[in-house]
């Protein structure tokens, strides 16, 4: 799947064009010849004086997204040709590879990385659900929604961009290692200056005095929308593309007296893409790029080389097509040849600088700590970050293993993300330093969730969830959620959430519920009435963490449970439940994702003991089990769960609509014991249906189970059921029409939109 497709998830990828970002219409026609322009060379005949000196050739890239890749052709072309460059200064993408080369990786080298990344997991917005603590798996069964709404003393704030840099940061500090000590950017082996924007003030920053090389590459590269800002010496950086996407000034300012400019920059769309808000716009940002990419084409003199690659078929979010837009950034550089070649040094000169340039990238791998550090936090407890580190004073260390201590950081979803950098110590030692960055919006947030089935005719079911969580409330990172749900089931929640230390894996965690649930009782196959059960339960537990594997609590509380007749006729023998009593949890959750996991597994088993102050049936017991596991082989996934329950409440368990007994009615089966199994394989459509804009699949489901209420002495048989799916999973949560039928009772076609329970 292409991943502007991927990005479309917020907007400015759908329809729109990002000039610097990440974008899926075709551009517009240019205007110039498409392959290459050359800046007016100097007329027949006419002879250039000699100079004292060699030139010095400053090389240009511009951003462009995944069209940015063409700068590797380009760069391919001018090895060939013998050219060396004295100096570069780039914007975006453009920085990501001039930045790299500058360094001292040769264009194959950076070609490799380019290919070997994974540019989906790249700019996932969240870790992988498997890596979460158990706390955040729990909001994603909800439904919960990823964006969170902010609420402060200035009132409401969103983040600031809907991807997160975490993949990002860590892929640029591991590449570019071998400059991490260097923080003048004039003393790579090959002085470089990316360009960003000052969000505060609209002008152009250069990136080079004081700064590390990944963080110049990361401040040119925040995309406004997609990415947060950068931070850097008071500056709040977004992507530099606004004001300088060619930066041919900052070229000459550096020294330069040749300048080869390369432009992938996208231009403006035609009237045909500029119907959708996005799509309007991704203009407004490209009419202002535009222009002052036009501004750096007038600044270029008859010396100068001026190359455009044909990227006309190419959209700044092709990144699955690095393969062809590298060969059009050589096959233009390539049109250009005679004039690159009337700019090379001797061969030997330019081997020799080539191999004086390459021994820069030298990389050992390891790293011995003279300490480890945590800055810049103001709310979340440094001492709880340090503990999740595990690394002190004296370790060696490698990439590998200082990545993973950022990344557990990062699952626990309190940063945006977790960059890192080594800073010089003493007798070869090096300091590492983490610096988290905290959620600009603070971490008292509201995130809104739920679900939606009908069958289109005469079922329909939904329910919506506000949640408010109110996080550190303490230097123990004590957690207060508040959550209200409308619709067929309703109730309010309020939990406690308190670790007892310093990322102690041992808490306490007070509950408090109210709440009610309808279920339908049935007399043969005529529904005959609908009652409600409503409860009210408070309780304390005291909990420890398996780790990212799970949680093991065991609790005391006190419930009330009160069954009333909504309507319907006819009498039943229900009865209020009231008590005190005690229960044990156990949860174990590795999979990778709860709307269509590839692998991993989930158990979830909860007993219940209470004795009823009804006096009517003494000591009650119930409890809960349930079990999913998922597995790939080839292009298709095998998943299946187990469910089983028993409770001293009527209607508590209900079957009947899309995974849960297909074909039949949302709850058409309800009691206090419950079995069900359900067995389902799917497969990924996304690479045939590329332009969908999320993961789509398509796949099949067999169910059979039973929901009866024993306690009126019911013992019916198991049903079966059958169904087909197409399912995708977009940013407000997975959807899935459903064609299913139960044997022997109803067939039916579904819509619905949430997690499958």
């Amino acid at each position: 799947m292409k991943f502007a497709a991927f990005l479309v998830l917020f907007s400015f990828a759908a329809s729109g064009v990002w000039a610097d970002g990440f974008s899926s219409p075709a551009p517009a026609p240019q205007t110039q010849p498409a392959a290459v322009q050359s800046a007016p060379a100097s007329s027949p005949g006419q002879r250039r004086p000699e100079a004292a000196r060699r030139p010095r050739i400053g090389l240009v890239l511009s951003g462009g997204g995944a069209r940015g890749f063409a700068h590797v052709g380009v760069l391919k072309v001018l090895e060939e040709a013998g050219v060396k460059v004295d100096l570069i200064t780039a914007t975006s993408m453009g920085s990501m590879v001039g930045g790299g080369y500058a360094e001292g990786y040769s264009p194959e080298e950076i070609e490799k990385i380019i290919k070997g990344v994974n540019w989906q997991k790249m700019f996932a917005p969240k870790p992988d659900r498997a890596e979460m603590n158990w706390r955040r798996k729990e909001d994603k069964e909800h439904g919960l929604s990823d964006t969170e709404l902010g609420i402060g003393p200035q009132g409401f704030a969103l983040p600031y961009g809907i991807i997160t840099t975490q993949e990002l940061d860590l892929f640029l500090s591991r590449v570019n290692e071998p400059a991490s000590r260097i923080t003048d950017l004039s003393r790579l082996p090959i002085p470089f200056a990316a360009f960003g924007t000052d969000l505060e003030t609209g002008r152009a920053l250069v990136l080079q005095k004081d700064i590390l090389l990944s963080q110049a590459m990361r401040a040119s590269m925040s995309i406004p929308g997609a990415f947060a800002p950068a931070e850097w010496k008071g500056h709040l950086i977004s992507d530099g593309g606004l004001v300088q996407n060619l930066p041919v000034e900052e070229a000459r300012k550096q020294g330069a007296d040749i300048v080869i400019a390369v432009n992938v920059g996208t231009p403006l769309s035609p009237r045909s893409k500029l119907n959708t808000l996005a799509g309007v716009m991704g203009q407004m940002i490209n009419i202002l790029t535009e222009q002052n990419v036009q501004k750096s084409i007038s600044e270029l003199t008859p010396r100068d080389i001026f190359i455009v690659p044909d990227l006309e078929q190419y959209s700044s979010g092709d990144f699955d097509k690095a393969d062809e837009i590298i060969r059009a950034g050589e096959e233009a550089a390539r049109k250009v040849l005679p004039r690159l070649r009337s700019l090379a040094v001797p061969r030997s000169e330019f081997l020799a600088w080539s191999e004086q340039r390459r021994s820069a990238i030298e990389i050992t791998g390891r790293h011995v700590l003279a300490g480890v550090r945590v800055e810049g936090l103001k709310v979340v407890n440094p001492a709880n970050v340090e503990r999740e580190i595990k690394l002190k004073r004296g370790d060696v260390v490698t990439t590998a293993q200082v990545e993973r201590a950022a990344q557990r950081i990062w699952q626990d979803d309190d940063f945006l993300s977790v960059p890192y950098h080594f800073e010089p110590g003493p007798d070869g030692t090096e300091m590492l330093v983490f610096e988290p960055q905290e959620k600009t919006w603070g971490y008292s947030a509201f995130r809104v969730g739920g679900r939606l089935q009908t069958n289109f005719r005469d079922d329909h079911t939904f329910s919506f969830m506000l949640e408010h969580t109110l996080g550190w409330i303490n230097a123990w990172g004590g957690e207060l959620k508040t959550a209200v749900q409308i619709g067929e089931d309703e109730g309010l929640q309020l939990s406690y959430y308190q670790p007892l230390g310093v990322a102690s894996p041992v808490f306490l965690n007070p509950r408090f519920s109210i709440g009610r649930e309808d279920y339908d009782v049935y007399e043969g196959d005529i529904r005959a009435g609908t009652w409600q059960n409503k409860q009210l339960i408070g309780s304390v537990e005291l909990g420890y963490e398996l780790g990212r594997y799970g949680v093991a609590t065991a609790g005391l509380g006190y419930t009330l449970l009160k069954p009333n007749r909504v309507v319907g006729t006819g009498e039943r023998d229900v009865r209020d439940t009231r008590g005190f009593g005690n229960f044990v949890r156990f949860k174990l959750d590795r999979l990778n994702s709860t709307s269509f996991p590839t692998a991993g597994y989930k158990i979830d088993a909860l007993g219940v003991r209470f004795w009823d102050e009804m006096g009517r049936s003494g000591m009650k017991t119930g409890y809960e089990l349930s079990a999913t596991g998922a597995t790939t082989a080839g292009p298709w996934t095998f998943a299946g769960t187990v469910k089983a329950g028993r409770s001293p409440l009527e209607g508590t368990f209900k079957l009947g609509g899309a995974f849960n007994l297909s074909g039949s009615s949302y709850g058409r089966y309800s009691g206090d014991h419950m079995e069900f199994a359900r067995l389902m394989a799917y497969r990924n459509l996304s690479s045939r249906l590329a332009q969908i804009g999320a993961p789509v699949w398509a796949g099949v489901t067999v169910e059979g189970g039973r929901a009866y209420n024993k306690l009126d002495g019911e013992h019916p048989g198991w049903k079966s059921a059958a169904g087909v799916f197409l399912g995708a999973d977009t940013w407000v949560g997975p959807i899935y029409l459903v064609g299913g039928r139960t044997f022997g009772g109803d067939s039916a076609i579904y819509f619905m939109w949430g997690h499958i329970q």
